[in-house]
């Protein structure tokens, strides 16, 4: 094998891990994410979202489905 095939390939591999390293970083983000989901009312969402002081009041549409 001549030596930029071998270049090319090492990049290659190179990609390839950092590319599985981080699905397994995603994957433990989503994990820790995922098991502090708690039922938050619409307008405690949206609190936790726009913050309190935005001046949006959830209660002008409580028509939530």
């Amino acid at each position: 094998m001549n030596r930029p095939f071998i270049n090319v390939l090492t990049a290659l591999f190179a990609c390839l891990m950092e590319t599985n390293n981080s699905r397994v970083v995603d994957a433990k983000e989503h994990e820790s994410r995922s098991g502090s989901t708690t039922n938050l009312s619409p307008s405690d969402f949206l609190d936790s979202l726009m913050g309190r002081t935005s001046g949006y009041d959830a209660r002008i549409r409580p028509n939530f489905k």
